[in-house]
Parts: structure tokens; sequence; C-alpha cells
């Protein structure tokens, strides 16, 4: 049997991979229950109303919360989290005004209920950035409490609803329950936890705003490479196909839940360590290498099995879904080793290159989505996107390899700059000590004196500047 002890995997890690799975059986007791409650289709309408609230929680905050793991005070970070939740709450309210005049035609099934989505994106973002609080604190238990209670609040009404007959209304007033639970949980224990002086707002986002710069963006491209299959589904395969692709992509994120946990602990430990040492190349190992035992451990036998697993479970209709998720698989396995470690991307300061990734990883999703549509086969569109991210993965575990190991050329850059400084503090500790020595002579005094006099005389002209310079 595989002993968590022996991957390295840090208890807070296990702590929060306790709480998420606690959430994902909750979940994965309750899909028996909901599949017979709800359509493939009312799945597709909540498949496309969490995707738009995910695209929309990276956008509005400028992804400032991103950045609260690295200040070395706690006041400063604070600062972070307050200006991440003030942009969230302008650009819903924005965003509620817009809804007033205009709905685009992707929305229009949740009819109503699309004014839930101004809350569901700020509701997300409230959990997002206090989770980067709790974790930067400890709190680990607490953020896992968390997730347990708003998993059970989400199961409960979610059934509730269906049972009432909402059809798909019920799956959205469900999550976005879920979501209020979990938010305030998070910010009732956050506010407890606030430092007692905080950093200016104004000065934080200054410091840090190579996150919005280049973040931003490259989480927009993210999240719309992440949605972007159900959206796609949705519109040319029928909101049937995307609510089976959101059934499987929804199931196999269950074993996303250990190395999510481990990112978490990984990024303020990584972080602490790469400011006091310049690298963190042993910690970014024994993250990694204990994260794909695991994977090893775990993954090819899911894949096998799911197809049989979902039309057991779930009944013979959903055994579509199963299908999909093993197409899935691939990229499942590859984002558990490399993404918990990818935030070497922040802590190193190459905002820059994580952009860049992004954009490449959007187009290959991009084309082969089109592949897939062109070829009008479901499985061909979910098999090269989860190529595209194989690919992606790739990439990404071998840049965060080398950026672990810390910039060689800055660090020299840094000590010949520290060299250079103490060569200035010495040449000016000298030239203090020859002006203390020449002040005693009784010559340069009295023509100190002279300089003086004639300075009042004409606002300095008859003084040569450099007399000037030397006496006064």
């Amino acid at each position: 049997m595989l002993k968590l002890a022996k991957l390295d995997i840090p208890s807070g890690a296990l702590k929060l991979a306790g709480g998420a799975g606690a959430a994902q059986v909750i979940a994965a007791l309750g899909m028996p229950v909901l599949s017979r409650i709800y359509t493939p289709a009312d799945f597709g309408v909540l498949g496309v109303f969490m995707a738009t609230v995910t695209i929309a929680a990276v956008f509005v905050t400028g992804r400032y919360e991103a950045a609260i793991p690295l200040p070395n005070r706690d006041g400063e970070a604070w600062s972070l989290l307050k200006l991440a939740l003030c942009l969230s709450f302008l650009t819903q309210a924005a965003l509620a005004l817009l809804l007033l005049f205009w709905c685009p035609a992707v929305w229009q099934p949740q009819g109503r209920l699309i004014w839930l989505l101004p809350v569901g994106i700020m509701l997300m973002t409230v959990i997002t950035a206090t989770e980067f609080w709790l974790n930067r604190k400890g709190k680990f238990d607490l953020v896992a409490k968390s997730r347990v209670a708003g998993a059970a609040v989400l199961l409960a009404a979610q059934i509730l609803f269906g049972l009432a007959g909402l059809g798909s209304g019920g799956l959205l007033l469900g999550f976005v329950l879920g979501l209020l639970a979990t938010a305030a949980i998070n910010l009732g224990k956050s506010i407890k936890t606030r430092p007692a002086e905080a950093a200016g707002v104004p000065e934080a986002a200054r410091r840090y705003a190579r996150f919005p710069r280049y973040l931003l963006a490259a989480q927009v491209f993210n999240s719309g490479a992440n949605h972007l299959p159900t959206l796609a589904l949705g519109a040319y395969f029928g909101t049937a196909a995307a609510g089976l692709y959101t059934m499987g992509n929804r199931a196999l994120a269950v074993l996303d839940m250990i190395s999510t946990a481990a990112g978490q602990v990984f990024y303020p430990r990584a972080a602490r360590q790469y400011n006091d040492a310049g690298e963190c190349r042993d910690l970014y190992g024994k993250t990694a290498r204990g994260l794909g035992v695991a994977a090893l451990a775990v993954f090819p036998l899911t894949c096998l099995a799911l197809p049989d697993v979902f039309g057991f479970v779930l009944g013979r209709e959903w055994r579509g879904a199963g299908e999909l998720a093993r197409w899935l698989c691939p990229m499942f396995f590859m984002r558990f080793i490399v993404s918990p470690v990818s935030a070497l991307f922040y802590i190193a300061g190459r905002q820059h290159l994580y952009l860049y990734r992004q954009v490449l990883l959007f187009a290959l999703v991009l084309a082969g989505l089109y592949a897939g549509v062109r070829c009008q086969s479901v499985f061909v569109a979910v098999g090269l996107y989860s190529l595209s991210y194989v690919v992606s993965y790739l990439i990404d575990g071998i840049v965060s390899f080398n950026l672990a190991g810390g910039n060689k050329k800055n660090q020299e850059s840094e000590v010949r700059s520290q060299k250079s400084e103490v060569r200035s503090q010495k040449l000016k500790a000298g030239m203090r000590t020859r002006r203390i020595m020449l002040s005693s002579d009784p010559i340069i005094q009295n023509a100190r004196i002279a300089a003086s006099i004639f300075s009042n005389m004409g606002s300095g002209v008859w003084v040569p500047w450099a007399l000037k310079k030397l006496f006064l």
C-alpha cells in the first residue's frame, strides 16, 4: 500500500486534501441522485453558468489575490486582499447595470436566474482571495472545513430545488448557495486574523502591478482554455453533449484534491524559501516526486474503469460521460503533477513567461476544438483538447524547474551591486573624514568665512561653484 508519509506531502496539504476529499465525497454521493433528478441538458446549463463565473472571477480582481502569499509583512498582504475584493465589487455592480440592457445569447437559457451571475462571480472572488490569505496564515483546517460546508449546502439545495421541479434553475441556485456558505465562513475567519496595521492599498497596487499587467491576461486565457470545451460542445453538439462533458470533468476533478492542496501549501513555503535562499529546487523536487508517485498509483486503473463506473453508478445514459472522461485522463495526470509547482512563475517574478504559456495553450485548445467540430466528433474534440494540455504542462514543468534553481545572472548582478555600494560607502566615509580634518585648519576656516560673505552678497553669483561645493 502506498504510504503518504513517503511522498513528501506536507501535513498542511493533507489537511486541505482531507477537506477537499470530504467535499468531493459529498458531491460523489449526490451524483447518483442528481443524475436521476436532472437531465444532461440541465447540467449543460449549469456548465455554461459555472464556466462564465469562473472566467469572470479571474478577470475582475486583476489577479492581485495571487500575490497575497508573497509580501514579507501581513499588513501588505491584507491590503492586497482588500484591493481584490474592492475591484470585484465595483465590476459586479457594473455588470448588474449592463444586464439591465443586454444579455448574450449563451446566457438566455438561464432566464431570470441570469441575475445570479454577478452574485456568483462576487462570491467566487471572495472565496479565492480569502483562501490565499488563510493559507498564508497556515489556517489550512479552516479552509478545509469551509469547503466541506459549501459542498454540503450545495448538494442539499440542488436536491431540494430539483424535487421542487425547478429544473436547471435548481442546479444554479444550489451552486450559488454553496458558494455563499464557503465565502461567508472564509471571510469571517479572515477578518478575525487580520493584522493590526495594514499597508496602503495604492502602494500595494503599484508594487505588484505585474500581476494585473501579465497574470490578468494569462488567467483569462487559462480560464478560457479550461471552459471553452463546455461552451463549444454546447454550441455545436448540443447541451446534452456539454452535460456529459461537464459530468465527466466533474468526476475526474475528485483526483485533483491532493494536488490542489499540495499547491496551496507549496506556494507560501516556496515563496519564503526563494526570498531567503534565492532558490527552492529541493522543495520543488520533493513536491513533484511525491505527486508523481501518487499519480502513477491512481490514474491508470481509474482511466480503464471510468465508463463502467459511470454506467453502474449514474445510469446507462451517463456511460458516455465516462468515455469522455477517459480521453481527459492524460490531461488530469499531467495537471496532478505540474500544476501545484507552477507557482514558480509568480515567485520568481516571471509572470510574462506564464502569459506566453497561456497564450500558447489557448491557441492549441482552440485548434483542437476546431478540428473536432470540423470532424463532427465529440471524442476528437475532447481528445485533442486533452493533448493540448499535455503539451502545455510539459513546457510548464521544464520552465518551472529551471526557475526553481534561481536566476544566476540576477544573483551575480546583485552581488556586483552590493560590492559597488560598499565601495561607494567607503568613498563617502573617506571624504567625510577629509572634510573633518580640513575644517580644523585655520586657513580653511578663513576661506569658508570669505566664501560665505561673497555668497550672501550676490546669491552666490560671485562665488565659483567649486568654491561653494568645497567650503559651504
